[in-house]
């Protein structure tokens, strides 16, 4: 075969190359496969008509390449097999996408490892503080008793008059012999707290071998059998702390950006939909709607829909468990109606611990700054909130409600607030201040007020404030 010549052009190599039939005067382009009894296992389609064999084009042969699939070659019978031959990847493809789960499953663990342990950290070292307040401490108290200061004092001061020296002496040392037995008894007190405040991490590096250890018993993917029985020996040997169950789930994150991949998303941990810019309209919004009522073991769902119609997309059933949730609705105009439907959906959400809600640009006002705060109240779980509500005119009363809501969520530690270009004055950027006062138990913080209603000295003002009362905190302040 002349490959050079022939290997685009295989019709015309078969034309060129091959005979035609003897009996019906047809080319032999048809190989039977379902016997070898006949020396002439090539044959025409003159021929398949009177026998009925089974074949296999030649041409199907000559345009095939590795990723090829040719129904009933070599196995002549079993369209199921070769319908799941067909669904099956490339294996480089697989591998890349195994790969990447995994990598995303080590980052999510990563991550929460690290702020858990950062948290942790931090409210050990504030109580470390606090653990030596409760008490006095001994070098404190001697150094009170012994009145080194004042007998230093006369030494340098009262050489020149040795009465008055003397008699200055004569005081505290007959304070001392006083005070002896109570200075004494404070002082062996003093080292008793002492020794019982001693730090002992004895209990804190068991439970390191322990998270060592179960972080050792991950399986690193040897094989399936070996997955499996690790899996289950893992659920063994894990005790269920606190209350809270373990739940494993077979796969951890997904990604959407296309409407017909929405009912792939059963039985992910982590579901990531982006439709940006996919002009989905009403319908687009109902299948959303539905296939979100699939998410039993989600536990984290991101949801960005920029330049989408918003109607009949919050009101889902099935999101009333999430514990994280990301709407990202920026730059599309729902107004105040759109951030009531909103709302409706997060009163909802009374288990959500995460919430990152973008509504900049949707002009929602007054009121639907309050409807969106209110829902927020009842959300009394939340922990970390990145609230955007730049540029929609929400004013000093939207501020106001706003302010109520951080008042009433208690265990928040993280804290996103944009606020910027909102016609807020000096009332609402106060009450917002005080509020944040209040919220004694944020680490971190970042607030954006830019382009409001405030002269540079109330922006130096508010930023003093918010600094001097959260000195604990990470705080970033934008005016």
């Amino acid at each position: 075969m002349d490959q050079i010549s022939y290997q685009h052009d295989y019709e015309y190599f078969l034309i060129k190359n091959y005979k035609l039939c003897p009996i019906h005067n047809q080319r032999l382009t048809l190989l039977k496969v379902d016997s070898n009894q006949n020396n002439e296992l090539l044959q025409c389609l003159g021929c398949h008509a009177e026998q009925h064999f089974k074949f296999i084009p030649l041409m199907a042969f000559l345009n095939s390449d590795f990723s090829t699939i040719i129904k009933g070659w070599p196995i002549l019978e079993d369209s199921q097999l070769y319908q799941q031959l067909k669904g099956t990847a490339q294996k480089e493809t697989l591998i890349q996408q195994d790969i990447q789960k995994v990598q995303n499953y080590y980052k999510s663990l990563r991550t929460v490892i690290n702020s858990l342990i950062d948290e942790k950290e931090k409210k050990s070292l504030m109580n470390i503080q606090k653990r030596y307040d409760k008490f006095e401490y001994p070098i404190d108290l001697y150094n009170q008793f012994s009145n080194k200061e004042k007998l230093k004092d006369i030494i340098l001061n009262q050489y020149q008059n040795q009465d008055k020296q003397n008699e200055q002496f004569s005081q505290i040392v007959k304070e001392n012999l006083q005070n002896q037995e109570n200075n004494k008894k404070k002082l062996l007190e003093s080292l008793d707290n002492l020794n019982k405040n001693t730090l002992n991490l004895e209990s804190h590096n068991q439970i390191k071998d322990k998270i060592i250890k179960l972080i050792e018993s991950l399986n690193d993917f040897t094989s399936n059998e070996d997955i499996f029985n690790n899996s289950q020996q893992l659920i063994m040997n894990t005790q269920i702390q606190q209350g809270q169950n373990i739940r494993l789930v077979q796969n951890l994150e997904i990604k959407i950006d296309s409407l017909k991949d929405l009912d792939k998303i059963d039985d992910y941990s982590i579901v990531n939909i982006n439709l940006n810019g996919n002009d989905i309209q009403v319908e687009g919004a109902k299948q959303i709607a539905l296939a979100l009522q699939k998410l039993e073991n989600t536990t984290s769902l991101i949801l960005r829909l920029q330049y989408l119609f918003y109607h009949s997309i919050f009101q889902f059933q099935s999101i009333q468990n999430q514990e994280i949730f990301y709407i990202y609705i920026k730059e599309n105009n729902i107004q105040t109606e759109g951030a009531k439907e909103i709302a409706l959906s997060l009163q909802k959400l009374q288990k959500i611990t995460n919430l990152n809600l973008n509504l900049c640009k949707n002009n929602i006002k007054v009121e639907g700054a309050k409807q969106i705060a209110l829902a927020l109240k009842k959300c009394k779980n939340i922990k970390v909130l990145k609230l955007y509500l730049g540029e929609s005119n929400i004013q000093d009363e939207g501020a106001r409600q706003i302010a109520s809501t951080l008042e009433s969520l208690p265990d928040m530690t993280n804290l996103i607030l944009g606020l910027n270009s909102n016609n807020i004055g000096t009332q609402g950027s106060n009450q917002i201040v005080a509020a944040l006062q209040k919220c004694v138990k944020i680490s971190n913080l970042a607030l954006d007020l830019r382009q409001n209603n405030l002269s540079i000295e109330q922006q130096n003002t508010l930023r003093q404030l918010i600094q001097s009362s959260s000195t604990q905190a990470k705080v970033q302040i934008y005016t």
